[in-house]
């Protein structure tokens, strides 16, 4: 409120009339009062407005519209006459009426527009008057600035992951020493701001496997990353094995929290080959054969000279293995064969493992050699292969056929092993005779 006093000065004026021209008359002091209103003043917070959000998310913020003016019973109401959106943004509710000096109304929404990626800016403009209705009695509205609320923010598209679902070692050897494999990951989500794929994996099945390892910064989109998952095989023993691996991923950016991608499952397998192992095998006949490795013997022992009858044997080549296991092939030697007759020695293919081939037939007619020792060799060149394309030559196997014919009456070399079973029950049975006649 307002008040003072004003003096008026009042003069008679004769000019004209009278003509006794000016004369001075009493001064009247007049009491003032009144009050003074000031008009309205608009204020919007926040400004500017941050709003982050994936494609299809709401993102919204409330917008408080207050009347700025001093709160002392001297300022007029704040009238809101309009807004308008413009940009990547949209307003929403409707103001509640005149806003009292230091009054806020909260009744209007701004939301961002989440249709599409990328990064959206946007406003929300106010219009507004000073309404003196209800406080300085003024019926017609003040002119006032209005106000402008600044929206901005990112719209980011979730990743989409494309996990590799199968880590397939195939066909490995025994005590190889197998690279790691990679887990395959891809970010196939398109957009202008595009979250990056990150996790790794968290848990392996199978004996055989082991795996570790994430995506560290994370996969952008169109990239894939398939050097940072890795799986391990162990080949220390044969076997075909399986296995899963679990990979966990998210989708992150730098403005929001991390969605859940899920749990993918890769399922691991891996064939862990014997080398193929092709050995002599006895089957029937004449003799004994020995050995092992690359080296056997067989051995037709002695016969005298004249003794009507021959040497026979049947051998077979078996692949001495389990599965899993290398197949074989073989070619067979026989430069070295000129004393022995030897039939059925053909080459043979795709030997499986713990398979054998038969009727390698060996023979000498005795009844008309000369004394002395009869000696041949023949050799099995084998290669082993497998399924992934593998082919190894294996280590030359040599078989040494061989047999005495004596004149009889002439010492014969006999091994220790086989004197010691002759000599050995004739002394036994002299010191029992000894104990005896003791």
């Amino acid at each position: 409120n307002k008040s003072g006093v004003a003096t008026i000065d009042f003069e008679s004026d004769g000019t004209g009339t009278s003509g006794l021209g000016i004369t001075t008359l009493a001064s009247q002091d007049v009491q003032v009062t009144g009050a003074v209103y000031r008009l309205a003043q608009i204020g919007v917070a926040p400004n500017p407005i941050t709003l982050n959000a994936r494609v299809g998310d709401m993102a919204s913020a409330v917008i408080d519209i207050s009347n700025t003016a001093a709160n002392d019973g001297y300022s007029e109401d704040l009238k809101v006459t309009g807004r308008t959106d413009s940009g990547d943004v949209a307003s929403s509710g409707m103001i509640g009426g005149l806003i009292a000096a230091g009054a806020t109304d909260s009744n209007i929404s701004v939301a961002l527009n989440t249709v599409s990626s990328g990064a959206k800016s946007g406003s929300v403009a106010f219009t507004a008057v000073s309404d003196g209705t209800q406080t300085s009695g003024f019926l017609t509205d003040a002119a006032i600035p209005g106000a402008t609320v600044n929206v901005l923010g990112n719209v980011w598209q979730t990743a989409v992951a494309d996990v590799q679902p199968t880590v397939d070692f195939g066909i490995v050897h025994v005590g190889d020493s197998v690279a790691d494999m990679g887990v395959g990951v891809s970010n196939t989500a398109s957009g202008a701001l595009v979250d990056v794929v990150r996790g790794g994996i968290t848990s392996t099945t199978g004996s055989a496997f082991s795996g570790g390892g994430n995506l560290g910064a994370g996969v952008a989109t169109g990239g894939s990353d398939s050097s940072n998952l890795l799986i391990a095989l162990d080949t220390s023993s044969a076997g075909t094995f399986s296995g899963t691996a679990n990979v966990d991923l998210t989708s992150h950016n730098d403005d929001l929290a991390d969605v859940s991608l899920g749990t993918t499952t890769v399922n691991l397998s891996a064939q862990v080959n014997a080398y193929a192992n092709p050995i002599f095998q006895f089957v029937a006949g004449d003799g004994s054969l020995g050995g092992a490795g690359n080296n056997f013997v067989l051995d037709f022992g002695s016969i005298a000279v004249g003794t009507m009858g021959s040497w026979d044997a049947e051998l077979a080549i078996r692949n001495a293995v389990t599965v899993p296991a290398d197949d074989v092939d073989g070619l067979f030697d026989l430069t070295g064969v000129d004393d022995y007759l030897a039939s059925g020695f053909v080459g043979f293919m795709d030997l499986t493992a713990g398979d054998s081939v038969s009727g390698l037939l060996l023979s000498l007619d005795t009844s008309l050699l000369a004394a002395g020792l009869y000696s041949d060799t023949l050799v099995l060149l084998a290669e082993g292969h497998n399924a992934s394309g593998y082919r190894g030559s294996l280590a030359p196997i040599t078989l040494t056929i061989r047999g005495q014919v004596f004149q009889p009456g002439v010492n014969v070399p006999v091994p220790a092993t086989l004197l010691l079973l002759l000599v050995g029950p004739v002394l036994i049975r002299a010191a029992g005779s000894r104990r005896v006649r003791g």
